[in-house]
Parts: C-alpha cells; structure tokens; sequence
C-alpha cells in the first residue's frame, strides 16, 4: 500500500513498510551522540562494520571498487563537485551512479542513475533486499564484542547505493562522503580511482574537531596508497595536515587550478554561482584522472608519485588549466544540482533558494542572490 508522508518525507508516496523499518535504524542524531561520549574509539570501529554489513549482503569491497569509484570529501561544494562529475562523465558515454546526502525532499534522491533520482519501485527494491539479507543474518553478530547487528541510517544507505551500482551495472561510482573522511561509512573504499576535497569549513565542529587543521584531518582521510587526491587551496594551515596525511597514507596529492585560471574558454555552469567555479575546476580534474585510468600505464605513469620526495605542502604539483572536450562543456553546463544557489520562477515571484549552513556558504549565497536579483531586475526594467 502506498501512502502519502508527511513532514520532511512531503512529497510522493512510498511503501509504509519501507519507511517503517527505515525508522527502526539509529538516526544520524543518535550516532553522533554516541561519537561525542565514545570519541574515536566508537569512529575507530566504523570501516570494520561497514565491511561486515556488505559481506552479510554477498558483497565484497573488490566489488565495489570494481565500479571504478570517485570519492569526494569537504565541508562546501562536495554535493557539486560530485554533481559536475557525474555529468561530465554521462556526456562521455558512461552510465553513472551517484550517492549523495542529504536530500531536498525525498529520500530516494540520494541515489541517482545516470543524474535521475532513482524511482520509488527501485528504491524500495533494494532498500528490501539489503534489509532483509541484514536481518537475516543478524544472528551471526549478536553478542560478539562491539557488535552492530544493523547499521545506522547513514550506513544502511551506503551500503544499499553499494548494491544498487553492483545490480544496475554502472560503469563510474561517485560517493559523496556523510560527515568528515576517516571514519565516515563511505570510507570502507582502499583502491577508488581518484579522490578529491573540495572547500574547508568549521561544521559538525562537536564530532570532527572545532579548528581547520582537525577538519583538514578528517576530511583527507579518504586518501589512499597509490591513489591521486586533488584538492582545492585550502588556509596555510589545513593545507599543511592535507600535505601530511597524503604522505602518511602515500597518496599522491595535487592542487587543482584556481578557478579564474581553471580552463582556457569560458564555459558555461548549469550550477549558478560563482564559488562553483571552484566545484567545476576540481570535477575537470577528478574526471581527467578517471578517463586517464582506462589505460593502467597512462594512469600510473601521469597521476602516481612518490611524495616523500616533497618537504613542505607548497611544492605540490599545482594542474593545469585545459582546452575542454565538447563533452566536458556539455557535461558542465547541463549539470543540475537542485537547492544550491537555485533560482525558480513563478507568476509575479522569483524565489531564490540554497542550502547554506556555514558561515562562509551563506556569504557566498548573500553575493550570489544579490548578483542574481539584480540581474533579474534590470531584465524586467
């Protein structure tokens, strides 16, 4: 039976069943409660469940990575950067899956084939066949020393988009990261293709740390051994942790161009505002490394490096600006990414829409709306 949700489920209706047992899983509320009187040693234990609840769902991290994944941290603009790849890449030919968080309206939004949120059939589908493989096997972790014989809300749905890309059979998987980077769910990943960090913030400050350096920390803790990580300039100081911890982990960092020195044409965004310029330089970037990967050798002998040759974060290999392929200015401006600096027209009214949450994204939105308003109002002069 289907039924009309209210509150912030508001808009089509879903299986009452679906949600119900969606309801039955702790909230992201719950879990960071948790976080904040357990510390790390509760976050320490998060990639160990997420593998456990894959294997419990037949399937493998090998599996997933065999989709050929993007992994994309920050505090703003992860949601674009992502959006930007996943059309830059569908205008190249491929059929792509994208996770992401958290959504506008509907949850099913989260998951998206080929940029189209996936249907309600499909989404409740697969939220069944995860659900039901984890309760089935419940029995083979309870009463094991830290045992999580279900995952939280965040982590259910990471692992459903694992077995949702596996049965649609795309060929690139974004995932957008939840909260932070070394303990968020998304990163059970060891091997995804390219990495990228978008724009540093303070935010979610009580969980991942109240200074730039410690959100640097978490967020670059999705670099991996012999993966390239391209990261947007950061504060001096975050810049030096991001350096650090690509050492540590033996990544093999770069610097994405400015945004004014980006590319050599001006190109069109599909995403308004002018901090997505950033979000575009970075999405090229992580897309050109991908298509890169196609070819094994290419791939390693252009992207893979030895950083410990370098001392200091200022000698990173700062990329290069490009002419653009007809499917990457294609891809840039068709991207739609609904709820960032949105602007929708109706008789009589323009509404002017994003989703900013931090000090820096809502004085970009305020420069954004200004600029867009005044636009507006000299066309209807």
């Amino acid at each position: 039976m289907c039924v009309q949700i209210t509150g912030d489920m508001f808009s089509p209706c879903y299986n009452m069943d679906t949600m119900k047992a969606l309801d039955t899983l702790r909230t992201n509320s719950d879990v960071i409660a948790k976080i904040v009187t357990a510390g790390d040693a509760h976050c320490r234990l998060n990639t160990q469940h997420m593998i456990s609840y894959l294997n419990r769902c037949d399937i493998k991290v090998d599996d997933v990575e065999r989709l050929r994944v993007i992994h994309v941290s920050g505090t703003k603009g992860k949601g674009s950067t992502c959006a930007f790849c996943e059309s830059i890449l569908r205008h190249h030919g491929y059929k792509t899956g994208m996770f992401s968080s958290p959504h506008l309206v509907t949850i099913h939004e989260r998951f998206r084939l080929n940029g189209n949120p996936v249907s309600e059939d499909l989404f409740c589908q697969c939220f069944w066949e995860v659900y039901n493989k984890l309760e089935a096997t419940k029995p083979q972790v309870e009463g094991e020393s830290e045992d999580c014989p279900m995952p939280d809300y965040f982590s259910f749905l990471t692992v459903m988009a694992c077995h949702m890309f596996l049965e649609e059979d795309v060929d690139v998987a974004i995932f957008e990261v939840g909260m932070g980077g070394e303990y968020d769910s998304t990163n059970f990943l060891q091997s995804p293709v390219v990495c990228g960090v978008t724009s540093l913030g303070l935010d979610h400050t009580e969980v991942l740390g109240d200074t730039i350096d410690k959100i640097a920390w978490q967020k670059a803790g999705i670099f991996k051994r012999n993966v390239p990580a391209v990261i947007v300039m950061q504060p001096a100081d975050a810049m030096m942790v991001l350096f650090h911890k690509a050492r540590e982990k033996g990544a093999s960092l770069y610097v994405a161009p400015p945004p004014d020195n980006s590319e050599k044409e001006e190109v069109h965004l599909g995403i308004a505002g002018r901090v997505q310029r950033s979000n575009a330089a970075l999405a090229l970037q992580l897309c050109r490394i991908w298509l890169d990967s196609h070819d094994k050798g290419v791939y390693r002998r252009r992207w893979v490096y030895d950083q410990s040759d370098l001392h200091d974060w200022d000698e990173l290999p700062r990329l290069a600006g490009s002419v653009l392929s007809e499917e990457m200015r294609n891809g840039l401006s068709a991207c739609y990414w609904p709820g960032r600096n949105h602007t929708l027209s109706r008789p009589g009214v323009t509404y002017y829409m994003d989703g900013a949450h931090t000090l820096e994204s809502v004085q970009q939105c305020m420069e954004w709306f200004q600029e867009a308003s005044k636009t507006e109002a000299i066309i209807h002069e």
